[in-house]
């Protein structure tokens, strides 16, 4: 459980809302501007209030990212500056989710799918890298290779949820994790796709 200590030193990382390095000229707008901006959701611009000055390389794609004051983003690949506008949405995404995760005043993360955008093989590399963060995690995903990905790598046993019903009527049911870390079938999930490779390999069109 978060103690209230523990709630003011949460960050929120809405994943699939972080343009990272399209944001400059918007963050300046919304935190100086004395108008509201009710189109942006609510807690999307959380995270910035952990980014610590300073340069980060970003594990995963060896991208440094330089933050700035006031809060300006500059990226490199190697020692060579590149415009923000030619690194991906995913590249800055997880450029977030490092930044944040390395601020040591930081001991917990709401983080939403942080899978979106990313490769497969990257959605099961930044699955690996958030099992072996030391903070308290509560993630939301719509990828079974990140949450396989996630459960395989955590040194205890996390507990994962699915959303599983039909219409309006949706249940959190708790997933059995086994001792080798592997997971019961995800059923939301896994339906579609399984009937599809079904179809690959028995040759239906």
């Amino acid at each position: 459980m978060l103690s209230n200590q523990d709630l003011n030193q949460l960050a929120f990382l809405s994943t699939e809302r972080i343009a990272v390095f399209s944001l400059n000229r918007a963050i300046s707008s919304f935190v100086y501007s004395p108008y509201s901006y009710p189109q942006v959701k609510p807690l999307t611009l959380d995270f910035l209030r952990w980014f610590l000055l300073g340069d980060y390389v970003e594990e995963l794609s060896g991208v440094k990212v330089r933050v700035e004051f006031p809060s300006q983003f500059r990226a490199f690949v190697g020692e060579k500056e590149v415009p923000t506008s030619l690194i991906s949405t995913g590249v800055g995404q997880l450029a977030a989710l490092e930044i944040v995760a390395k601020n040591p005043f930081v001991k917990g993360m709401v983080i939403e799918e942080p899978e979106i955008n990313l490769h497969a093989d990257l959605q099961l590399k930044v699955g690996e890298y958030l099992a072996k963060l030391d903070k308290k995690l509560f993630v939301t995903s719509h990828s079974e290779w990140f949450i396989m990905s996630f459960v395989h790598g955590s040194a205890n046993v996390p507990d994962v949820y699915e959303l599983r019903g039909s219409g309006n009527l949706y249940k959190a049911e708790k997933v059995k994790v086994l001792e080798d870390r592997s997971i019961e079938r995800l059923e939301t999930i896994s339906t579609y796709q399984g009937d599809f490779l079904r179809k690959v390999f028995e040759g239906e069109r």
